[in-house]
């Protein structure tokens, strides 16, 4: 029997609240609803290019494990 990696759970558990967070951020609106140049637009589209990375690890810890 394999031991379980805890550091790989807690990084697809990040994923999947990143990945969470996206939708959030496109169907929800928040983006759209934000003055652009200003710091929540800012810190909106940083959450969004985060939250699509999330996305591929996610896919990749998905497959490996």
């Amino acid at each position: 029997m394999s031991e379980k990696n805890y550091g790989i759970d807690a990084l697809r558990i990040l994923a999947m609240f990143m990945v969470t967070i996206l939708h959030i951020l496109n169907r929800g609106g928040v983006l759209n609803s934000t003055f652009k140049f200003t710091s929540q637009y800012e810190a909106g589209w940083l959450l969004q290019t985060a939250s699509f990375c999330a996305v591929d690890i996610y896919a990749l810890i998905s497959g490996y494990v």
